[in-house]
């Protein structure tokens, strides 16, 4: 019963979902329809009115003088001009498309309609079949502006033709086309000359933002035979807007032959499907909804079946007596039933096997109750038979019920059952224990499937680092045990981020599955290849030997067959790249303490072979070892220096040209007690690696906003910037901008004052989001600096796009601009660049006075460096910082 409810509500389902689906495609077509209306009801009266426009103006044409008749049409195309929108020009041509008179200035005899492009034919066409024109656009040197020519054929009062009035209209704006704030996103209205070519399009796709590749070009190939056709809506298929292949169109035509266009309304199809998924949403709802109705009563059915089946078991003589009844009501539900006779002198045997529990394990129906027994058992897996034995007989010598799941090998599949025994009545000859067997194969099945998801990467389909630790925790305990070596490869992909910056993220996620496959080819049983990182990887190769030597034996065998195998390039774009892996290798021992100094280890020598050159491979040793542990330590101390607020903000000045301070960068130091000052080289890289620099980004930020609000009440410094750092941790917090929006309304800092410095490397793969959260904090006053430009890989495209106030020219192209020629013409080409974008341009790393007046001379806007002054603690600022016969 419930099973046919169910279908029968699938089937309801389906209906109202072809349903509607057909409502959905009709009000489609219906609504391309009205659109085509309205715009040939807006085309008609438009251009009716320009047509009497122009038949009038013609009239008062050829009522003017002779003489001076040039000067007499000007004056009168000028008059008439105001009274139309949008419209560029009047002009009077000859019979050859030559210009007679415009309402703009020109030189008789001098401008004419070009060859070029079928313009002049298009009108010479006009002048053999005289008639009112819609001309084809074009772009209209006099005007500077790409217009769409109407023309009305002028007569003279003998009757003679003699040329044209022409009325020339902004293509960009709306000569004909029904502009409406409701058309739905997607839909493009276009007016399309008979000869194939656009007349105008609304709105523009960002693929057709020049209107040269508009207008000079016939309309798509799938387009044009649809445009001879009748009224009505066709499909067709239209590159899709992403550029990822074609995609279904529906094109709803409406011929205007009495001016030689016909109007296209184009909608893609995939908004139907939206439309109709939309309409879907209620249905979905009921759906579920019955479908939850059905699943209680499915377990209301269960629980009345399974109160049946104890009583049935309670009352066993009464079972025996109605077994034919029972075995009817029990081969309707999924659990097989079946009573196993235990006899005193230990052999067993089922005295009841219901149906369902035949089914499961495909046994004849011929076949004897005393012979299931056996068949049964020699179907069940060999690893999980003793654990059966051994449960059935603690439970049977304490006369307790028993749950057991196993698996059993039937017909040559693999079926998981679970089994539960409960003790009965005790016979003459026996105890009588009652059971039930469920197939819960395609649970487990489904449960597999989820758990290979959960650990799969999904970009290479290799593991991921989740599963990674377990293996490579299981190999640990395993070579322990055998007291065996194996080894830990850490391969990172060398300038894996130029790459996916020259192809782009697509095809840098495809060169990384390229990757992972080219590691999954040569893995032998046991071994391992994972992707942690965006291009690093890890590979694992247990039970190599019972020593170390062995182990590097093999570890160096499988260096040269990587070697090898990436000796081949990846194709992307319909072009080779050369892949090289920067390698470093760990030895797995019995010793090895845990998986993260494995992993930690193999990662330091990676490290080492990238500092090396790359595309190299390094052996872990004892002196990374102590580096290893030396940095250990100091994140333990940088951790606890964190918490402490050992930590002190330092203030670099940045200056103008005549040197007075504009801002400071705020740097920080740590002034270890023991140690003594540490580099912010050192540390800031080991705090990047923890959470700590969360904790110092906020630190800074706060004690920053707090020397803003203590300087807006000097009047000497209450112009003053403050520019910080912030991580790419820091910029990726999904609250990033409510940390800077509380900070500064807590200490009621100017936020006008402050500037966040980011750079180019932390926008990669989350451009987007990262310039959300600029925009939002833009909207508040803060200020932004693109630090370290001209290092990073990015596209400059980037600069238009991204919200920033100045960018920071690095100091390494300062420091050798006076004795590189290039160099020098690098920094003033990025000088000239941020001008260009209205940006302040600040030099930083000037030490000299030579380059000071270099960068003077190029026009530089602030300069920071050891020429002025080097990060000082706030007590030491001064207002100014000229420098001594700094300017010629």
């Amino acid at each position: 019963m419930i099973v046919a409810v169910s279908w029968l509500i699938l089937l309801v389902f389906l209906i109202t979902s072809i349903a509607l689906w057909l409502r959905t495609t009709t009000q489609h077509e219906q609504e391309l329809a009205h659109y085509a209306e309205l715009q040939e009801q807006h085309l008609e009266t438009n251009l009716g009115n320009i047509e009497q426009f122009l038949t009038q103006l013609s009239g008062q044409i050829i009522a003017l003088p002779r003489q001076d008749f040039q000067t007499h049409v000007t004056e009168l195309l000028q008059q008439a001009l105001p009274y139309h929108l949008n419209v560029e020009g009047l002009a009077l041509l000859d019979t050859q498309g030559r210009f007679v008179a415009a309402d703009f200035p020109m030189t008789v005899g001098e401008v004419a309609l070009p060859a070029a492009g079928g313009i002049l034919q298009d009108y010479l066409f006009m002048m053999s079949n005289p008639s009112f024109q819609v001309g084809r656009p074009y772009y209209f040197e006099p005007l500077q502006q790409w217009v769409i020519p109407l023309r009305q054929p002028l007569y003279n009062q003998q009757g003679r033709l003699i040329g044209a009035i022409s009325v020339a209209f902004r293509a960009d704006e709306s000569l004909a086309i029904l502009n409406r704030d409701d058309l739905p996103e997607g839909t493009q209205i276009a007016l399309v000359r008979n000869d194939g070519y656009l007349t105008h399009l609304y709105p523009v796709s960002p693929e057709h933002y020049e209107p040269l590749e508009m207008y000079q070009e016939p309309v798509s190939e799938a387009l044009r035979p649809i445009l001879s056709q009748q009224t009505g809506l066709y499909s067709y298929l239209r590159p899709g807007t992403d550029h990822r292949g074609l995609q279904s169109y529906s094109a709803y035509v409406l011929p205007l032959p009495e001016y030689q266009q016909v109007i296209v309304v184009l909608q893609s199809k995939r908004s139907v499907v939206i439309a109709w998924l939309q309409s879907m949403v209620l249905p979905l709802i009921l759906l579920v909804l019955c479908g939850i109705a059905v699943y209680y009563s499915y377990r209301y059915a269960q629980r009345i079946i399974s109160e049946s089946e104890q009583e049935v078991l309670t009352r066993q003589a009464a079972l025996v007596k109605s077994l034919n009844r029972y075995s009817q009501l029990t081969s309707m539900i999924p659990a097989g039933v079946y009573q196993v006779l235990l006899t005193h002198e230990g052999p067993r045997h089922f005295i009841y096997l219901s149906q369902r529990v035949r089914d499961i394990f495909a046994i004849p129906e011929g076949l004897p109750l005393q012979q299931a027994m056996e068949s049964i058992i020699g179907m069940m897996h060999p690893d999980d038979l003793n654990r059966f034995i051994e449960l059935e007989e603690r439970a049977t010598a304490a006369s307790k019920p028993f749950r057991w799941e196993g698996r059993f090998l039937v017909e040559g599949e693999i079926k998981h059952i679970v089994i539960h025994s409960s003790p009965g009545n005790e016979e003459s000859n026996g105890v009588v224990w009652h059971g039930i067997m469920v197939d819960v194969t395609q649970e487990r099945q489904a449960q597999t499937q989820l758990d290979e998801l959960t650990n799969i990467d999904p970009i290479t389909s290799l593991p991921n680092r989740a599963f990674l630790h377990k293996h490579l925790h299981e190999a640990l305990v395993e070579a322990r045990k055998k007291r065996q070596f194996g080894y830990v490869l850490s391969i990172d992909v060398d300038n894996f981020k130029l790459l996916n910056d020259s192809v782009g993220q697509v095809e840098g996620d495809y060169a990384l599955y390229l990757v992972g496959e080219r590691l999954a080819r040569i893995l032998d049983e046991g071994e391992l290849a994972a992707r942690i990182l965006a291009d690093e990887f890890i590979f694992v190769v247990p039970n190599c030997g019972m020593s170390r030597e062995q182990a590097q034996q093999r570890a160096d065998q499988q260096v040269k067959l990587l070697q090898e195998v990436f000796a081949e390039p990846i194709r992307l774009h319909q072009d080779d790249f050369h892949i090289t892996l920067s390698i470093g290798i760990a030895i797995l021992t019995p010793e090895s303490s845990s998986v993260e100094s494995i992993l930690q280890q193999a990662d330091q020598a990676m490290y080492e072979a990238k500092s090396q050159g790359r595309n190299t491979a390094v052996f872990f040793n004892s002196a990374m070892e102590e580096r290893l542990q030396a940095r250990l330590q100091l994140q333990r101390e940088l951790h606890r220096a964190v918490l402490s607020e050992e930590i002190e903000l330092y203030y670099q000045p940045k200056v103008d040209a005549d040197g007075q301070v504009y801002g400071v960068e705020a740097l920080s130091r740590w002034l270890h007690p023991v140690k003594g000052m540490i580099s912010p080289v050192d540390f800031i890289s080991v705090a990047e690696q923890s959470a700590d620099i969360l904790i110092l980004g906020r630190w800074v930020l706060r004690t920053a906003c707090k020397q803003l609000v203590e300087w807006s009440k000097n009047p000497d410094r209450q112009h003053w910037t403050m520019a910080v750092n912030v991580s790419v941790k820091q910029l990726r917090e999904p609250n990033f901008v409510e940390q800077v929006e509380e900070i500064i309304e807590q200490f009621g800092a100017p936020a006008d004052k402050l500037i966040i410095e980011i750079t180019e490397s932390m926008l990669l793969g989350n451009t987007e989001s990262a310039i959300e959260k600029m925009n939002r904090l833009k909207s508040i006053g803060v200020r932004f600096a693109l630090d370290d430009f001209g290092t990073g890989y990015s596209n400059l495209n980037y600069l238009y796009r991204l919200p920033i106030d100045q960018i920071k020219i690095d100091q390494s192209f300062v420091r050798s601009m006076n004795k590189n020629k290039s160099q020098k013409q690098v920094t003033k080409s990025i000088i000239a660049l941020g001008h260009a974008l209205q940006l302040k341009v600040v030099a930083e790393g000037v030490e000299t006075k030579e380059q000071f007046n270099t960068l003077q001379e190029q026009g530089c806007d602030l300069f920071q460096g050891y020429f002025f002054s080097a990060a000082v603690r706030v007590n030491a600022l001064q207002n100014d910082y000229v420098p001594a016969n700094a300017t010629k």
